[in-house]
């Protein structure tokens, strides 16, 4: 039984991909496959952002790029004006419903 509801859990936290709830959200849009390219634009001006790397949320009509996670949305916040300072908008944003898959950004 323990088998088993270890395996469950396993397979849930796979099917949210990334952990983390505090994120910060860099841009959105329909294409999926646009994000790689926007995140490399942005990176370009943050040394930071390329640092915490990105994520995007799986979706069919809308994703969103991200950055993170962060351990609070205070410390999301934080690195909103950090990235600021660098020329780079973005907003802490929050996973609800906890259920949104978060994925790697996978490089092109």
């Amino acid at each position: 039984a323990e088998a088993k509801q270890a395996a469950e859990e396993k397979a849930e936290r796979e099917a949210l991909g990334i952990a983390g709830t505090n994120w910060v959200q860099l841009s959105g849009g329909a294409h999926a496959d646009r994000m790689a390219t926007e995140f490399r634009r942005l990176a370009a001006k943050s040394s930071a952002l390329r640092r915490k790397g990105g994520a995007v949320t799986t979706g069919k009509d809308y994703f969103r790029l991200l950055t993170g996670p962060f351990a609070s949305k205070a410390a999301a916040q934080d690195f909103v004006n950090q990235l600021a300072k660098d020329g780079v908008d973005g907003f802490s944003w929050t996973r609800t419903p906890a259920q949104i898959k978060i994925e790697k950004l996978l490089p092109k």
